[in-house]
């Protein structure tokens, strides 16, 4: 019995999947091209038109043309214009221009342009899941590209310009993917977003009222260039967000302004040529790493933020590399690169004793700890009293700088700076003493004979052995005198002779 249940249970599974995959065959097997002209040479003149005819499945292509049309897409379509920039929608200032309400639709190839002038007003609106929106140029509306409770929808390689408000904007809507965009001259924001959970990369976002506005929790923004905007480069409020490898330049106030931030990891970014490179308000156990942050007003800022670590990063050719301000608690700096600052490599404002009151406990918080750093030269960074010799960047009070690091990333204190000295001292003075001894050496070579030299260096002195080699050698010098003495002269050999 149990046997024969189970075999019945099997079949109905199997036969209900055979079923499921005839449905999707036959339904794929049935969906049509359908074609749009103005002109009347095509199956319809109307986009609109074309969509009401159409089934889930069909494709609608647009030929070139200008369409005066507000449209609705409430079928899983592929709607395609031929020619982005030729093939025109124009929604004459009234409402949306194209709203999706279906799931799975695919929209390419289109100009569109004249939405209405209401708050939710867009080019481009969708209010449904798993849509394919790219290749668009969406021009002079409210918001370009809207986005209301849509998810895992894909928006790419999208001009969105010109826009009132927006250019992209993202509301309550999850697991988005928007890449490769041109959001330019948008009167508020490039792209503004107040979901969590989507991925934001490799888009150019400039001229605009501010570059990208993230509220919202477990955003990847990557890969984007966020250049000369009027305000904000990339504002952030939220947590577990990766910032990660941005071009961030220009921007009039803040390339990073993080405000009520929490727990999220800034990587690899360059932020040049702001009002501000980084500015965290509110904002705690934040991560900054490998970043780059120069020529800018300050190149990182704290106000009321604490438990921050900023690590390995270049902080240099900034009017003010770091500055402290508010009561900002237990930061950590360390192993960065902190250089060629104007006025100070890191400045704690509450050194000017505002804010200092009470116990040391609250003078040990208000302290910034920036040990381990590289301040621009060996000596360490400057302090008139607690490192008058360094010749790094200038410090305020209220930092611990020492051990600082080298420029190969070795430690260093005020007390190796002093061993240093004393043994570059030995050197100086062991040197002094060699070459002395050479010079005296040389001037004894060039002043002497060479034999009293050799004689003075070989036979400095007499001794027992050398009186007796004297000796000996005065007596064979007689002997061999006599032996050669000179013969007779002839006058006594005649004698001898007579």
């Amino acid at each position: 019995m149990v046997r024969r249940f189970l075999i019945t249970t099997i079949l109905i599974v199997v036969s209900t999947w055979l079923l499921f995959c005839l449905a999707i065959v036959i339904g794929l097997g049935s969906a049509k091209i359908i074609t749009v002209d103005d002109d009347g040479s095509e199956d319809y003149v109307t986009i609109q038109d074309a969509i009401n005819s159409s089934e889930d499945g069909d494709t609608v292509i647009v030929h070139d043309g200008v369409y005066h049309e507000n449209i609705i897409v409430n079928k899983s379509l592929d709607l395609f214009g031929t020619r982005n920039g030729i093939t025109t929608i124009n929604g004459s200032e009234n409402g949306s221009v194209v709203v999706i309400k279906s799931n799975w639709v695919n929209v390419s190839g289109f100009y569109i342009i004249g939405s209405g002038k209401n708050s939710e007003d867009a080019g481009i609106k969708v209010e449904s899941n798993h849509s394919i929106i790219s290749n668009n140029t969406c021009s002079k509306n409210q918001i370009g590209i809207y986005l209301y409770q849509a998810n895992d929808t894909i928006i790419s390689n999208n001009i969105c310009n010109g826009s009132r408000t927006h250019g992209i904007y993202l509301y309550d809507s999850y697991s988005n993917n928007l890449s490769g965009n041109n959001i330019s001259s948008n009167a508020i924001w490039g792209l503004s977003t107040t979901s969590n959970f989507n991925n934001i990369m490799n888009n150019i976002c400039m001229y605009n009222g501010g570059g990208i506005l993230n509220i919202g929790d477990n955003t990847t923004i990557s890969n984007n260039t966020i250049s000369i905007n009027q305000e904000y480069g990339l504002f952030l409020t939220g947590k577990y967000c990766k910032i990660i490898n941005n071009a961030i330049s220009g921007n009039l106030k803040n390339g990073m302004y993080l405000s009520y931030a929490n727990y999220n990891i800034l990587s690899t970014n360059v932020c040049s040529n702001n009002g501000y490179g980084v500015f965290l308000l509110e904002s705690n156990n934040n991560i900054m790493a490998n970043t780059t942050c120069s020529y800018n007003e300050y190149g990182i800022s704290l106000a009321l933020s604490g438990y921050n670590t900023f690590a390995e990063n270049v902080i240099s050719q900034n009017n003010i590399g770091i500055s402290v301000n508010n009561p900002s608690f237990n930061n950590s700096i360390y192993y960065n690169k902190i250089s060629n600052n104007d006025n100070f490599g890191i400045y704690n404002y509450e050194s000017n004793g505002i804010f200092i009151v009470g116990s040391e406990d609250h003078l040990d918080e208000l302290m910034v700890n920036a040990t381990h750093n590289w301040w621009g030269n060996a000596s360490g960074p400057y302090h008139p009293t607690k490192n008058p010799r360094g010749t790094g960047d200038n410090i305020s009070d209220y930092i611990h700088f020492s051990p600082w690091l080298d420029e190969f990333g070795n430690p260093l204190t005020i007390e190796n700076q002093d061993k240093e000295e004393h043994y570059d001292l030995y050197i100086f003075f062991t040197l002094i003493i060699i070459l002395t001894i050479l010079f005296s050496l040389l001037f004894i070579v060039v002043t002497l004979p060479y034999d009293h030299f050799l004689t003075s260096i070989f036979h400095s002195g007499p001794n027992e052995n050398d009186s007796n080699e004297k000796s000996e050698l005065t007596a064979s010098n007689e002997i061999n005198n006599d032996s050669f003495k000179p013969p007779p002269s002839n006058n006594i050999n005649n004698e001898n002779l007579e």
